[in-house]
């Protein structure tokens, strides 16, 4: 189980979102944590990014493994988002996630744009005593 924490934050078809966490805290018996967006209220789409590996997932499919390999984003990690809305040349937006001072990686190019209710970000946290930081932007 993981409770998923949202934001406030509606994303919305036309924008362009960036944001930083750092990661303070994981717990020592569950350390994974699940980074990405949700739909309102929770509901589908989900993309999400886990800590533990960099695999993913979008809504209810299995993980998937990160095409560069297992990736750890350990305490102390900036994890910087993007998630484009505007649609330029596609009818889907996409979400890419940087580590630290490394490239951003696209993890997703298929969030729906058509849909007519808002994304939320999430934090979801597996255990007791996990703690992330929402930064200034970079």
């Amino acid at each position: 189980w993981v409770i998923p924490v949202g934001g406030s934050w509606r994303l919305m078809r036309g924008g362009i979102y960036r944001w930083t966490i750092r990661i303070e805290q994981k717990c020592s018996g569950r350390p994974q944590l699940q980074l990405g967006i949700h739909g309102a209220n929770h509901n589908q789409p989900w993309r999400l990014v886990t800590t533990s590996r960099c695999s993913w997932s979008r809504d209810d499919e299995p993980w998937q493994d990160r095409p560069g390999g297992d990736r750890l984003i350990d305490e102390g990690s900036f994890v910087h988002i993007e998630v484009d809305m505007r649609g330029i040349n596609s009818t889907t937006g996409s979400f890419s996630l940087a580590i630290d001072d490394g490239p951003f990686e696209e993890f997703f190019d298929d969030i729906p744009l058509s849909q007519p209710y808002s994304l939320i970000p999430v934090v979801s946290m597996g255990g007791n005593q996990s703690r992330v930081r929402l930064c200034p932007n970079y």
